[in-house]
């Protein structure tokens, strides 16, 4: 079963898909592709025994290792995979 965690102003949204149903996978990589269309970021998460979990503590760039304190190691993606287990997905950050 994979996950597609949204983090936004209204807290956490999750999009389930069972990677065995096309209906399911089709509609999360519809939404995938329509959050990466609005500018958002996508990190590939991968469990250890603490649980999940993400801290970014530098600017991420297509490729890179994004490690946390404890719990969990992410990788930045940008194409939609069924197979990965969880996706967090983070908005756009203007800077100024």
């Amino acid at each position: 079963m994979g996950e597609l965690c949204l983090l936004n102003d209204l807290g956490d949204v999750k999009i389930s898909w069972d990677p065995s149903n096309p209906e399911e996978v089709s509609r999360a990589r519809e939404m995938f592709k329509s959050l990466q269309d609005k500018g958002h970021l996508f990190f590939k998460l991968a469990k250890k025994p603490k649980g999940w979990g993400l801290i970014l503590k530098r600017k991420a760039k297509k490729g890179d290792q994004v490690t946390s304190f404890s719990k969990m190691d992410g990788e930045l993606i940008v194409d939609f995979c069924p197979e990965t287990e969880k996706i967090v997905a983070t908005p756009p950050v203007g800077g100024g």
